[in-house]
C-alpha cells in the first residue's frame, strides 16, 4: 500500500468491475497478444542466427543463499515435479536484502551451470517429453522509440487486497448489518435434481450520527455552514442579537434579558432540522429499499448566497441550498414493498433517533438535530404515516377519493399530525394486538370486535345492525388509518416527544410524482374534448410526442424565492386550475374519473399551497434521491457477481465513493434551459376572478379565500382590488414581493401544518367579525357560517365598492365634464414628476396587444434590490406582532377610504407605505386607484374619437414601459414616436371633420361630427398643437 491510493479511489467510483479494469490496465500498458507473438518469433529467429542469448541472472555472486545445501537438495530429489520458486523462497534468495523477484529463475539456471540435468523435472511442461513450451509473454508499452516504458497501474488483485485492509481498519465505512432474511432459492445438484437451499442476507445501515459528524465537516469545510463559539454570543451586543433574531425569525422577540435572547439565538442556529426519504425499486430481479437522510437549508443555520459571495468574494458563487441538501445513503438492504418487510428495519432507526437525543458535539460546538420532514412518493408516505395502501383513502388528509373532485369539501378539510394519528391507537383492542405483533390491527375484525372498537370511542352502535354498517361507520370514523405512524410501531402507547420526533411530519404532496401526472393526465384527455378536427389531430401528435420522451424538466423554487406574493400566487393559480379542470374537462373520456381527479390532483390543488407556506419545493423536491436508485442500479449489475448476499456490500461501498465533494450538480444546468424556455412564455398577470364566481360558486370561492384570510385581513387594495367587473389579486411578478401589511413568510422551524392551518382559521374568523361590522371588506357578497348548528349568510360591504366603482359618474357624458378633466390632467401635470407627462395617464380599458419587449438585466436587477429593500422595511415594520391589522376607519367613512390615498407614515419616518403597485415615481397613481375612480384620460378621448388601432396600442405599451424603466433611452425614443404619431392623427381628424362640417356633409350624422371635432379640438388645445 502506499499513502496515496487515488488509484482505488478512482476505480470504486468508476463503476468499473475489477475484470474490466484488469483488461484496461493490459491494453493502456501492454502490447497486443498477436505483437507479443512477432516479437517472440522475431527473438528466435535472431537467436537461430547466432545472437547471445539475454540474461537476466548476472553473476552469482550478488546473492545470498545457501548454494551447497541447495545443490545437494536438486541431486537427491528423487521427486520430478520441481517448483523453483517455492525453492527461491525456501532458501531465500535475496538481492541486496531483498528477496528477489526472478529467484526461481536464478536457482535454475545455478542448477544448470553445475551440471544438473533440469529436464528431469517437470516432464508435463514439454512437447513430446523433449521441447519445452515457449511462454509468450506481453512486454510494456515503449515511446521515444523504445527509450521509455509505459508507466504500469497495479494489478486488481493488488487494488483488492488495498480495499479489503481499508474495510477491515475503517477507513472505508460500509456501516453495520441489519435486518437478516433468509432467501430461498432452487438449484440443480450433480444428479439433476432440485434441491431448495436458503441464502442469509443483511441489509447495511450508516449509523446517522456517523452520516452527521461527516456532513458537518464537509458543510464547515466549504463554508457555508454558520459555526460560533458560546464566547462569540456572549460578546454580542443587545442590538446585534435582537436584529440577527429579526432577521431569521417570523416574530418578533418578546425577551428582554440579554441573556435570554443570546440562549435563544445559540439554539436557533445550532439547531438543524433533517429531511428523510425511502422508496423501492428493482435491482437484478429483487426489490430493495433505500432510505436516504439530508440536512434542511434554513438561513438560520447556513450562509444565504449573497452572504457567501461577501463572505468569499474570490470564490466562485455557489448555491448554497444545493450544497447543504445534498442527500446521503442512510440504509440499504433486500426488503419487499409489504408492512411486514418494511417493519424489519423500524428497530434501527428508532436506535438512532435515541441516540440523536444528546446532539453531535463537532469542534467544541455542541448541535442539536430534529427529523422535520418525510418526502417520498404515494406508497412511501402511507408507510410512513401509517395509512392503508390505496383503497379508498390514499390521501394523508383523509378524504375519501370519490371527493377529491369535490374542492370545497378539500379545503375545509383540517390536517393531522402524527400524534392525532397515534392517539387513534389508545382506545379498544387495537394497542393489545399492536405488542402482540399485529401491525394491522384493524383488519378482519369481527362484527363482535368492530363494536367494541366503535363504543370504545364514543361512537354509538345500537342502530348498526349488520356488520357492514358496523364497517362503513369504522371506515369514516379512521378515514384510511390502519396502523400507528412508522417509527411509533413498536412503541405507540410513547408520545412523540418521548420517541424524538416531536417535530417529524410526513407530508401530504409530493411535487416530483405529482406535477408530472396531473401534466401528463391533462395532455391526454384534452384532446378528446376538442371538436375542431385539426386541432384535435395536432393535440394527440403533441401528446404522443410528449408522452413518448421520457426526459422532463421540473422547475423548482428555492428558499430565497418563496415570498408572501409567490405564496398567493400559487393559491390563486392551483385553484383556478382545478376550476377550469372541472369546467372544460368536467367528466374524462379517456380514463377514469377517479384517476384524472386522483390523488395526485387533489395533493397538488389541495395541498402543495400549504406546504409552501412553511418550506420551499426545492427542499422537499425527491429528484436527487430518485436518481440515486439509477446509480445504485448501475453499480449492482456492472460490478458484483449479481449474487444477492454481496450485493450489498459492493453497492454501498462504490455508490458512497462516487460521492464526492466536487462532483456535478446538474440543478444549475436544468435551472438554466427551465430559464431559457420560461422566456418564450407571455408575461404573467395579476390572477383575475370574473364577477360571476360570487353568484355561481361563491360557496368554492368562500373556501378558497378562508385559506388566504392572512392576505383578505390587511385590507382592501393591499393585495386585492375590484375592478368593476373582475376581481383582482396583486400576485404577478410585477408586483412586490412583500408588503409592510403583511402577511409575512412562515418558517418550519416554528409551525407546521397543522399550526397554520389554525392560525389561518382564527384569521378568516377575525376578518368576517371586522366585515360584519364594516371594518373589513371582504370579496364577498356574504359569507356563509354557522352559528349554534344553524347556517347563516352574513353581508359584507363589496356591493358598495361594486357600486362605486362601475358608478356612472365616473364616466363622461358631456363636454363639460370633458374639460374638467382636461383641467384635473393639467393640475396633475404640474404635480407631477419632471420624467412623466400628462399625456401618459392610464387608460384600464385599452388591452395591450402587442407582447412587451425583453426588460434588460439591469432592471430586473433593479426589481431585485428594490423587492429585498421592501423584504428588509416589511421585516423592521410589520413584524412587531404577526397577525396585528393596523387600525381602520370607523362605519361611516369606511367606503371613502376605500378610493383614497393610503396614508403617510410620519415625517421622520424613511418608511413608505407600500401600495399594490410599484411606485417608480413619487406622484405616479396607481393602476387600481384609477380603475376603480374611472375617470377619462385623454387617452381614452383618443379611442374615442380614432377607435382602438396599433398606435394607441403602441403608445400605452411605451408609456407603461418608460415610467417602469426610467432613463432607458429606447422606451423614450419609442414612446415619443408613438405619442408623435397619435398627435398627427387626432389632428388628420381633426381637419378632416372641419371640412365635413363645413360643406354641410352627412346631415345625418351632424350631432356626432360635431362632437367628434369638439374632442380633437379640445386634445390639440391640451396638447398645445397649432389647428388654425
Amino acid at each position: 500500500m502506499t499513502e496515496n491510493d487515488g488509484d482505488v479511489q478512482n476505480l470504486l467510483a468508476s463503476g468499473k468491475s475489477f475484470l474490466q479494469y484488469e483488461r484496461e490496465r493490459l491494453q493502456t500498458c501492454y502490447v497486443t497478444t498477436d505483437q507479443a507473438e512477432r516479437q517472440a518469433d522475431d527473438l528466435q529467429t535472431k537467436l537461430a542466427s547466432g545472437k547471445k542469448p539475454k540474461t537476466h541472472i548476472g553473476k552469482y555472486t550478488n546473492y545470498n543463499f545457501n548454494r551447497q545445501e541447495f545443490l545437494e537438495e536438486v541431486k537427491n530429489c528423487k521427486s520430478t515435479i520441481m517448483n523453483w520458486t517455492r525453492m527461491a523462497i525456501k532458501y531465500n534468495v535475496t538481492l541486496n536484502g531483498k528477496l528477489a523477484g526472478n529467484g526461481g529463475q536464478i536457482l535454475k539456471q545455478f542448477a544448470q551451470d553445475n551440471d544438473i540435468d533440469v529436464n528431469q523435472f517437470n516432464p508435463h511442461l514439454r512437447i513430446s517429453g523433449r521441447d519445452h513450451l515457449q511462454r509468450i509473454r506481453r512486454s510494456k508499452k515503449r515511446v521515444f522509440r523504445g527509450k521509455l516504458a509505459i508507466p504500469n497501474k497495479r494489478t486488481a488483485k493488488k487494488l483488492k487486497s488495498i480495499i479489503q485492509h481499508k474495510l477491515e481498519s475503517k477507513i472505508y465505512d460500509i456501516g453495520l448489518k441489519i435486518a437478516p432474511k433468509e432467501i430461498r432459492k432452487n438449484t440443480i445438484d450433480s444428479s439433476g435434481n432440485i434441491q431448495e437451499t436458503s441464502i442469509q442476507v443483511y441489509g447495511r445501515k450508516i449509523p446517522l450520527k456517523d452520516i452527521i459528524l461527516k456532513e458537518i465537516q464537509r458543510l464547515t469545510k466549504s463554508g457555508v455552514l454558520i459555526s460560533k463559539s458560546d464566547e462569540h454570543y456572549k460578546s454580542l451586543s443587545k442590538e446585534a442579537v435582537n436584529n440577527r433574531l429579526k432577521q431569521i425569525s417570523s416574530t418578533k422577540s418578546t425577551e428582554t434579558d440579554n441573556t435570554t435572547e443570546i440562549n435563544q439565538l445559540m439554539t436557533m442556529e445550532r439547531q438543524i432540522h433533517l429531511k428523510l426519504w425511502h422508496d423501492h425499486s428493482d435491482i437484478l430481479n429483487h426489490t430493495y429499499i433505500s432510505f436516504m437522510v439530508s440536512f434542511l437549508y434554513d438561513h438560520a443555520n447556513f450562509l444565504t448566497n449573497e452572504e457567501f459571495k461577501e463572505t468569499y468574494p474570490k470564490k466562485k458563487p455557489v448555491d448554497v441550498q444545493a450544497i447543504v441538501e445534498r442527500p446521503n445513503l442512510y440504509i440499504f438492504g433486500q426488503s419487499g414493498s409489504k408492512d411486514t418487510e418494511q417493519v424489519s428495519y423500524t428497530p434501527t432507526r428508532t436506535e438512532d433517533l435515541e441516540e440523536l437525543r444528546n446532539g453531535v458535539i463537532f469542534d467544541g460546538i455542541p448541535y442539536t438535530f430534529q427529523l422535520r420532514f418525510f418526502s417520498g412518493d404515494g406508497p412511501a408516505r402511507q408507510f410512513e404515516a401509517g395509512q392503508q395502501r390505496g383503497g379508498n383513502y390514499s390521501c394523508l388528509c383523509g378524504v375519501h377519493s370519490k371527493n377529491h373532485i369535490n374542492l370545497e369539501c378539500c379545503f375545509k378539510r383540517t390536517p393531522s399530525d402524527l400524534e392525532d394519528r397515534r392517539a387513534v391507537f389508545l382506545k379498544g383492542e387495537s394497542l393489545v394486538k399492536i405488542k402482540q405483533g399485529n401491525i394491522n390491527p384493524f383488519q378482519n375484525l369481527s362484527k363482535d370486535e368492530l363494536t367494541e372498537e366503535l363504543e370504545c370511542r364514543g361512537i354509538d352502535t345500537f342502530r348498526l345492525k349488520t356488520k357492514a354498517s358496523l364497517q362503513e361507520e369504522m371506515s369514516d370514523l379512521l378515514h384510511g388509518i390502519s396502523r400507528p405512524p412508522a417509527l411509533l410501531l413498536h412503541y405507540p402507547e410513547k408520545s412523540l416527544t418521548e420517541s424524538n420526533v416531536s417535530c417529524y411530519e410526513v407530508l401530504p404532496c409530493e411535487p416530483l410524482h405529482d406535477i408530472s401526472n396531473v401534466v401528463q393526465n391533462i395532455i391526454q384527455e384534452l384532446p378528446h374534448h376538442v371538436k375542431l378536427k385539426s386541432t384535435k389531430l395536432d393535440l394527440e401528435k403533441f401528446c404522443n410526442n410528449t408522452i413518448g420522451d421520457k426526459t422532463k424538466l421540473r422547475d423548482r423554487t428555492s428558499v430565497e424565492r418563496r415570498t408572501p406574493r409567490q405564496i398567493l400566487r400559487l393559491y390563486n393559480q392551483t385553484f383556478l386550475f382545478a376550476v377550469l379542470s372541472k369546467s372544460i374537462i368536467g367528466i374524462p373520456v379517456k380514463m377514469t374519473q377517479r384517476k384524472f381527479y386522483g390523488s395526485h390532483f387533489h395533493s397538488l390543488v389541495v395541498h402543495l399551497p400549504e406546504i409552501y407556506r412553511i418550506i420551499n419545493t426545492k427542499s422537499i423536491l425527491a429528484e436527487q434521491e430518485e436518481r440515486t436508485f439509477g446509480s445504485l442500479r448501475r453499480l449492482a449489475e456492472g460490478t458484483t457477481n449479481r449474487k444477492p448476499g454481496w450485493i450489498v456490500d459492493n453497492t454501498i461501498l462504490r455508490f458512497n465513493c462516487q460521492q464526492t465533494d466536487n462532483r456535478i450538480c446538474s440543478f444549475s444546468k436544468q435551472n438554466s434551459v427551465i430559464s431559457q424556455q420560461s422566456k418564450l412564455l407571455s408575461k404573467r398577470e395579476n390572477t383575475i376572478f370574473p364577477k360571476e364566481i360570487f353568484g355561481i360558486k361563491s360557496s368554492l370561492f368562500q373556501s378558497h379565500l378562508e385559506r388566504i384570510a392572512d392576505y383578505l385581513i390587511p385590507g382592501y387594495n393591499i393585495w386585492w382590488h375590484y375592478n368593476g367587473t373582475e376581481l383582482v389579486f396583486h400576485d404577478s411578478v410585477d408586483e412586490p414581493e412583500f408588503r409592510m401589511q403583511g402577511p409575512d413568510t412562515a418558517n418550519f422551524r416554528s409551525t407546521s401544518l397543522k399550526k397554520e392551518r389554525a392560525i389561518i382559521d382564527d384569521i378568516w374568523q377575525t376578518s368576517v367579525d371586522k366585515a360584519a361590522s364594516s371594518e373589513l371588506v371582504l370579496p364577498l357578497l356574504h359569507v356563509k357560517t354557522r352559528e349554534d348548528g344553524k347556517l347563516i349568510y352574513k353581508r359584507t360591504n363589496l356591493k358598495s365598492v361594486m357600486k362605486h366603482a362601475t358608478s356612472p359618474t365616473n364616466s363622461i357624458s358631456d363636454q363639460d365634464e370633458t374639460n374638467d378633466n382636461l383641467e384635473e390632467t393639467t393640475e396633475k401635470e404640474t404635480n407631477q414628476d419632471d420624467n412623466s407627462e400628462s399625456t401618459e395617464d392610464y387608460i384600464s380599458n385599452i388591452p395591450n396587444v402587442q407582447e412587451p419587449p425583453e426588460v434588460p438585466a439591469i432592471d430586473q436587477e433593479r426589481k431585485h434590490l428594490e423587492d429585498k429593500e421592501n423584504k428588509e422595511k416589511y421585516k423592521s415594520y410589520i413584524k412587531v406582532s404577526r397577525w396585528t391589522v393596523q387600525p381602520t376607519c370607523s362605519k361611516i367613512d369606511v367606503h371613502e377610504s376605500l378610493f383614497s390615498k393610503p396614508n403617510k407614515l410620519p415625517a421622520n419616518s424613511a418608511m413608505k407605505p407600500l401600495t399594490c403597485k410599484r411606485k417608480l415615481f413619487a406622484s405616479e397613481v396607481s393602476k387600481p386607484e384609477i380603475a376603480s375612480c374611472r375617470k377619462k384620460t385623454t387617452l381614452d378621448m383618443v379611442v374615442q374619437l380614432l377607435g382602438p388601432s396599433s398606435d394607441v396600442d403602441n403608445c400605452l405599451k411605451y408609456r407603461e414601459l418608460k415610467q417602469k424603466h426610467p432613463g432607458h433611452k429606447s422606451f423614450i425614443s419609442a414612446f415619443d414616436q408613438s405619442f408623435s404619431k397619435l398627435q398627427i392623427e387626432v389632428s388628420k381628424r381633426y381637419f378632416a371633420l372641419k371640412d365635413k362640417t363645413a360643406k354641410d356633409e352627412g346631415k345625418e350624422n351632424r350631432e356626432n361630427l360635431l362632437a367628434d371635432k369638439e374632442i380633437a379640438q379640445k386634445l390639440l388645445d391640451h396638447w398645445g398643437v397649432y389647428y388654425f
